[in-house]
């Protein structure tokens, strides 16, 4: 027995609504996970959770070597930032 025309173009819409639904399904997975991945490099993060960004002239600090006694730096806080004075080492 042959499906009736209709029946067809029945089918057929089904099958459109199916993908076009899988499609978006995908597609919104997708980007959950890409906003996740933005999220984890995201450098504000872990000024968020109380760490603080240390700065001098602009250039990151990432090391003690790199600072000497009486620089100036800028400590970037998650709601903004203060200037300080590296001050000597207690020795």
């Amino acid at each position: 027995m042959w499906p009736t025309d209709q029946q067809h173009l029945d089918a057929l819409v089904d099958r459109l609504t199916r993908a076009g639904d899988q499609i978006v399904e995908t597609s919104r997975t997708r980007l959950d996970g890409l906003r996740n991945r933005l999220q984890a490099v995201d450098p504000e993060q872990p000024l968020r959770r109380g760490y603080v960004h240390l700065t001098r002239d602009g250039t990151p600090i990432d090391s003690v070597e790199a600072l000497q006694d009486e620089d100036r730096v800028r400590l970037h806080f998650r709601d903004g930032h203060r200037d300080a004075k590296v001050l000597p080492e207690d020795t």
